[in-house]
């Protein structure tokens, strides 16, 4: 059964185009993006995402997004931390102007210079002007500073890169600080990048309708350090989780700040050779009841 946040949303009947993959909404995607999309999507348009339909996002970042574009009037702020190609920013815009917003601010965050560059040409690819918009190289952290992202040699490819942060450099065995040299435990090259804490991010702002927070394990630090600032700002939030104690840490955060589970889809384990291993990140939507939609 397709959610009713969808069904607000004429689908798209459009011609595709070669190179790209259309979803509902009309938003396109080049495939050069995500090596795992299969070639034969090229040009081809989707229907809405459901258990038949295949999507690269979970039903959970669909409807939180969507859902937040429907109750917002005149006006919709949106941020994507760990915002890789810039998927729900663009779907986000797409969205508001479908729904005859005219004022739209868009903040994406992203560690991997190539990634920053996909972020832009996608929203050159559907009639956002990355310039009218903040798109940040860099981290989200529990402060501002510097952090430390691998270097990527197939940014197609390397999607959830871990960052490390300056505070950590303490426990590390050894610490480089050129950007040439490995971390010792990862034995990828790392370079220095800025790292703006949530907290700085939201000064700019007086109301955010929706964060997209994927920032593969750090998101319970990022988001604990930020939740007086979250309580007067944020409307909404969609957070990718990747481990039972991330998962604990937001439900512990959240309830006791006295947010609404809207959605929730725990991580998926597979077990190999008696080893969790992680197989699909878990999802989680929470809703900031202190401020009223719209």
């Amino acid at each position: 059964m397709t959610a009713p946040e969808f069904l607000y949303f004429d689908p798209y009947d459009g011609p595709g185009q070669a190179g790209f993959f259309h979803d509902f909404l009309g938003v396109r995607t080049r495939l050069s993006y995500v090596n795992a999309v299969p070639a034969h999507f090229s040009g081809h348009v989707f229907g809405y995402p459901g258990p038949q339909t295949y999507s690269l996002h979970s039903q959970a970042e669909w409807i939180g997004v969507l859902r937040s574009v429907l109750e917002a009037k005149g006006r919709l702020v949106a941020f994507e931390l760990g915002a890789g190609w810039g998927p729900w920013l663009v779907t986000a815009a797409v969205a508001s102007r479908r729904r005859g917003i005219g004022d739209i601010r868009l903040v994406g965050v992203e560690g991997s210079a190539e990634h920053v560059a996909f972020m832009r040409q996608h929203l050159v690819d559907n009639d956002v002007s990355p310039e009218a918009h903040n798109i940040i190289h860099g981290v989200v952290g529990q402060k501002d500073g510097i952090a430390y992202f691998p270097l990527l040699s197939d940014a197609s490819v390397e999607w959830g890169a871990e960052v490390k942060f300056e505070e950590e450099k303490n426990s590390w065995q050894r610490f480089y600080e050129r950007a040439s040299q490995c971390l010792p435990w990862t034995k990828q090259p790392m370079k220095p990048v800025r790292c703006i804490s949530l907290a700085t991010l939201l000064a700019d702002f007086d109301r955010v309708d929706i964060i997209h927070c994927d920032v593969q394990g750090a998101e319970a630090d990022v988001i604990s350090a930020a939740m007086s600032e979250m309580a007067t700002t944020v409307r909404r939030i969609v957070v990718g989780t990747h481990s039972r104690m991330i998962e604990h840490r937001l439900f512990e955060t959240f309830l006791g700040s006295g947010w609404r589970l809207e959605m929730e889809a725990p991580c998926v384990f597979q077990l190999i050779d008696g080893r969790p291993h992680l197989l699909n990140d878990g999802e989680h939507v929470w809703a900031n009841p202190r401020l009223d939609p719209g």
